[in-house]
């Protein structure tokens, strides 16, 4: 539901929303509610708690800092829908 949050966010150009869902993400991610397991031949073991899944709270952070990059980067474009015909 984040990520999907996120792609929504994108592509209506609302980057801005879409730094903060992934900043949520990075946070939970670094907590270990989200992406905390390790596969095994056994199946999947969770490891639940901080630190747990810190390679993937990075990358969102990184995400949430290039979502802030193009938020105030950005042009402002006043299209005209009469002047598209």
């Amino acid at each position: 539901m984040i990520f999907g949050a996120t792609l929504a966010f994108i592509i209506d150009r609302e980057f801005l929303k879409a730094a903060g869902w992934t900043a949520v993400a990075a946070v939970l991610s670094f907590l270990g509610i989200i992406h905390a397991y390790t596969l095994t031949d056994a199946g999947v073991i969770n490891e639940f708690g901080p630190g747990s899944a810190w390679e993937l709270a990075l990358i969102y952070l990184l995400a949430s800092v290039v979502m802030l990059v193009m938020h105030y980067t950005q042009k402002e474009q006043d299209i005209d829908p009469a002047e598209e015909s």
